[in-house]
């Protein structure tokens, strides 16, 4: 591994963290708007989730926050299904995301 993926695999990881608050700007312009691919993955996964959403009519009592501190929101309000809609989008997201850079390799 050479110094350039430790540095990227720290960029990475430190732009993912402040997305569990909410914050996205990190991860968008630092990682998901240099590659097409992962961005494009990003959409797919947040369209996946949202239609789930959609389906399930799960909705916040309030608006404004994301992520985790939004759970307030959906206490007594779906909460479970809040939850299960943010790992079928993450999960989406990251499944195809392995898809499409590994046909780019290919």
């Amino acid at each position: 591994m050479s110094l350039k993926d430790k540095e990227q695999k720290a960029l990475n990881y430190s732009s993912i963290v402040p997305c569990f608050f909410g914050i996205t700007e990190p991860l968008l312009f630092g990682i998901t708007l240099t590659n097409s691919k992962v961005f494009g993955a990003g959409m797919v996964g947040g369209a996946i989730a949202g239609a789930f959403a959609t389906m399930m009519h799960i909705a916040p009592s309030v608006m404004g926050v994301t992520y985790l501190p939004a759970i307030p929101a959906y206490l007594g309000n779906g909460l479970m299904m809040y939850i299960a809609m943010i790992a079928i989008g993450m999960g989406s997201a990251m499944v195809v995301t392995k898809i499409l850079l590994k046909t780019s390799k290919a």
